[in-house]
């Protein structure tokens, strides 16, 4: 086709986002719901696809993340 196409669904993994690239040679992908308790998939995403290292992600800094949205959800529902 002469259009742009993005690649979207089961994106969970930067692997599994290289994957469908490399298989259906789309131009870029679409990450959804596979970010969902995952923030850091686009950064490793990227990484990946730019031929950089990729982070794994600590235990710690999960549960901070955890911490961090948790005090935001007190902040906004508190609000209402």
């Amino acid at each position: 086709v002469n259009i742009p196409v993005i690649g979207n669904g089961d994106i969970k993994t930067c692997y599994d986002a290289k994957r469908m690239i490399e298989e259906t040679k789309c131009d870029a992908v679409m990450i959804g719901r596979g970010v969902l308790g995952n923030p850091w998939l686009i950064r490793n995403t990227i990484a990946l696809l730019d031929n950089k290292e990729t982070v794994t992600v600590s235990l710690e800094d999960r549960v901070n993340m955890c911490i961090k949205h948790l005090n935001l959800l007190k902040e906004i529902f508190s609000n209402l």
